[in-house]
């Protein structure tokens, strides 16, 4: 009985008077779902960056939505991380080549043949 009064009044302590009554701290309404999906990145055979948003649709079945970043943008997008002039890489016939992914909570590890660095999918999701 204790804890549910203090969570009552944790309740009403945080109400901001925009929603209707008892509603604002309520998981089913809309402001307050969660997106429950699973991201991927992944490296094809041919080096490309693929992402993968999985989405649960029912209990075993999932919707898939990828997306394939171009590998010239994203080896522009890795110079401009590793602080390396793209222009002088074309002009040189050089490359940056994609080793690695590695998933670091929420966060990505970009493993390259000149450094490392990481990111968000959000930001590789602008490339796509």
């Amino acid at each position: 009985m204790k804890l549910f009064r203090t969570l009552f009044k944790k309740k009403d302590m945080s109400e901001s008077g925009y929603y209707p009554p008892g509603a604002e701290n309520d998981p089913r309404a809309p402001w307050n779902e969660t997106d429950n999906y699973e991201l991927i990145v992944e490296i094809s055979y041919y080096g490309e960056v693929i992402l993968v948003k999985k989405t649960p649709i029912s209990k075993d079945k999932w919707d898939e939505e990828t997306q394939t970043i171009d590998p010239e943008t994203f080896e522009e997008f890795c110079s401009i991380k590793l602080g390396i002039d793209y222009e002088e890489l074309c002009e040189n016939e050089e490359s940056i080549d994609l080793e690695k992914v590695k998933e670091e909570g929420s966060r990505y590890k970009i493993i390259t043949s000149r450094g490392e660095f990481t990111t968000s999918y959000d930001e590789l999701e602008d490339l796509a």
